[in-house]
């Protein structure tokens, strides 16, 4: 299933000692599973991507970034062209916890998440699963994932 992503947006993200820089983004991407663990991320033409070996996968929002880069930490890296590369469309959304305006939700790694109706239901969920905790995002997690509702009971 083919997804168009219309929106543009510039965001600045800090990377240990670098930094990425987005500039508008217009990407046509197919959601994909896993590529594997990334070995660098790169921006071309507007675009910032994950490279893992010979595959690369983009992203569709500042906090989809955020969250990728989080659970998969790597540098930036100097990459003269895409072609060369298998392209996997859009980075699949890695299960992690995040807080968004003051709430904290849990991503569960297929494009949905989840919130907690109280601190125990969170406790419980963090003593589960261990998955790892991403800072406040930046961009609304409605915008590259869907919201599948309160947390059913981890299983």
């Amino acid at each position: 299933k083919e997804i168009t992503v219309k929106h543009s947006f510039l965001v600045l993200l800090a990377a240990s000692t670098a930094a990425l820089v987005f500039s508008p983004l217009f990407a046509s991407a197919q959601t994909t599973p896993n590529m594997g663990i990334p070995d660098g991320y790169f921006s071309h033409r507007g675009t910032v991507y994950a490279r893992s070996g010979g595959t690369i996968c983009g992203f569709s929002r500042p906090g989809h970034l955020q969250i990728y880069r989080t659970v998969f930490p790597a540098s930036s890296v100097t990459v003269p062209g895409i072609s060369s590369y298998r392209n996997m469309g859009t980075c699949p959304v890695p299960a992690s916890f995040f807080p968004y305006k003051g709430t904290v939700f849990y991503s569960f790694g297929n494009r949905k998440y989840c919130g907690f109706s109280d601190p125990d239901s969170l406790r419980e969920y963090r003593q589960y699963y261990n998955s790892p905790n991403v800072l406040e995002l930046s961009s609304p997690p409605k915008e590259f994932m869907t919201y599948d509702g309160t947390c059913p009971p981890p299983r």
